[in-house]
């Protein structure tokens, strides 16, 4: 158990590759991208997401490879941290997932067991076709989802409120139990389930987030029209422990590569199985109502020969993704009623947007840090 592989090492998996790592772990970091495996070896690999240059130069036992049979026969546990889009419908494609298996069944039966541990986004019942499917190559199959937030990867991995683990049996279970135990600063609550309801768990919490976003922002926006602060009655209401104040604050909705995706693979599960997603289709449509709420109002107490400065447009402070981006979305529709925007963002996101929207936007660059957000997902 000492050398562990992660198959898979973009922004999330080299974090937990270097979560790991710093555990004391033999760490082994597999990916196709062999100009991406040179940049890790070589500690040239540069990345905005906190800590992990420092965590890279400082780390002793970890490599990388683009060899999937090295990643494979050096660990009886494998670790599947491979991206996962959304699909037209909602679900999740497993392309990446199912290009990696096709090369594991290459490798064959193997003498001792593997230990093949899918921490990426799936839809529910996936891991357990996957269990059936490499038994007859030796390989027991765990669903170990991953909760990280944009900006914070590697602390959210090294103090977690929640560890889930989806196990085939009690020993594995236990083993993994034993590396979290080994490697978090913290002492989780650590859930220990069927496959299949981890991966629920996974796309309701979620879920759960994005629908508490929604409710805030649903209340702000009625503080507002009765002109109140919203920020008051929210505060007050966030004091409730029944309610609490994480994820329930008046802003921008909510974006990103993760809520959003969540909310739609939801709606998909729930069609497919006969059950009923109403709540997170209501939540979904005042993420958008919220959006138009914020550019009436804007449009309302604003003179259209304003000029625009929007200093921050990635999905949340601190990040460079502008995946469902709420602050970029309202930029766009400023931008269309005819104000003459203005963003303020390094050249980074800058050049993005360019080739997203054109001469859209006037910009000013900053190569200033930007401050990392503590809370969002």
């Amino acid at each position: 158990m000492n050398t562990l592989s992660v198959i898979g090492i973009g922004r999330i998996g080299l974090c937990f590759a270097l979560f790991l790592e710093r555990a004391g772990y033999n760490v082994i970091g597999c990916d196709r991208d062999r100009r991406h495996v040179d940049s890790i070896n070589n500690r040239t690999h540069r990345s905005t997401e906190p800590r992990v240059i420092d965590l890279l130069a400082q780390s002793t036992n970890f490599r990388a490879t683009s060899s999937l049979t090295e990643a494979a026969e050096a660990s009886h546990f494998l670790f599947v941290c491979v991206r996962t889009e959304s699909e037209p419908d909602g679900k999740y494609c497993h392309s990446q997932i199912e290009s990696m298996l096709g090369e594991l069944e290459t490798l064959g039966r193997h003498k001792h067991t593997k230990r093949l541990v899918i921490c990426c986004n799936i839809n529910p019942g996936y891991s357990d076709a996957v269990a059936l499917r490499l038994q007859p190559l030796n390989y027991s199959v765990t669903y170990n989802p991953e909760w990280v937030r944009q900006g914070s990867i590697l602390d959210n991995f090294t103090n977690p409120n929640t560890v889930v683990i989806g196990e085939p049996d009690v020993s594995t279970g236990d083993d993994l139990s034993e590396i979290y135990r080994r490697a978090c600063n913290n002492t989780p609550r650590i859930i220990r389930t069927t496959r299949l309801t981890a991966e629920v768990i996974k796309i309701a919490l979620n879920c759960s987030l994005a629908a508490k976003i929604a409710l805030a922002n649903m209340i702000g926006d009625l503080a507002i029209c009765k002109d109140v602060d919203p920020h008051q009655v929210l505060d007050a209401i966030g004091s409730d422990p029944r309610i609490g104040a994480q994820f329930f604050a008046y802003g921008f909705g909510y974006g990103g590569p993760c809520l959003p995706r969540d909310t739609r693979a939801f709606r998909y599960c729930a069609r497919s199985c006969g059950a009923d997603a109403a709540i997170i289709e209501a939540v979904e449509s005042a993420n958008r109502e919220h959006l138009d709420f914020q550019v009436e109002r804007f449009c309302s107490t604003h003179s259209i020969d304003d000029i625009v400065l929007i200093d921050e447009v990635s999905y949340k402070p601190g990040v460079d993704i502008l995946d469902d981006s709420q602050q970029l979305l309202f930029a766009v529709k400023i931008a269309q009623r005819g104000y003459k925007v203005k963003i303020r963002s390094t050249k980074q996101l800058v050049d993005k947007i360019s080739r997203l929207y054109g001469d859209m936007f006037d910009f000013d660059i900053t190569d200033a840090s930007p401050t990392i957000a503590s809370d969002g997902a």
